[in-house]
């Protein structure tokens, strides 16, 4: 059998755009590939080969939204991840951040833009934390 080959990594994240450093996101959960319901759907070089290099934003981003099955089954490739409006808002909104921005996160899933230091973004995020507990 040929050797079952991954993409190249590109020069710019494959949802936003922007050329931050990338991460491969598996379309097909590598976690799920052992069950018999990929099996059945997806060949093993697709299972293996299945892949978009992402920013480390954008893999959180799809990460926060869908389950693993979620990814298997529906959100398996670029476009139907992008036809979630959830994900395609954000990233839309990411693609004019420049390339080393990371927004963060609150609890109740919804963007919080702490573009600041480091140990004031700790401080942030931990009174977040105290007034979603009240």
């Amino acid at each position: 059998p040929e050797p079952i080959r991954l993409p190249e990594q590109p020069d710019a994240c494959e949802l936003c755009s922007r050329a931050a450093a990338l991460t491969r996101h598996h379309l097909i959960p590598k976690a799920l590939h052992n069950k018999v319901y990929v099996q059945k759907r997806f060949a093993k070089s697709e299972r293996i080969s299945a892949t978009l290099w992402v920013c480390r934003a954008c893999h959180n981003q799809i990460h926060r939204l869908f389950s693993e099955k979620e990814l298997a089954l529906t959100y398996n490739n670029r476009d139907s991840l992008l036809s979630d409006e959830r994900l395609r808002t954000f990233v839309e909104w990411l693609a004019s951040k420049p390339a080393g921005f990371m927004p963060g996160i609150d609890l109740s899933h919804q963007w919080l833009v702490l573009d600041c230091k480091p140990r004031i973004r700790l401080t942030l995020n931990r009174e977040l934390s105290t007034l979603r507990a009240l």
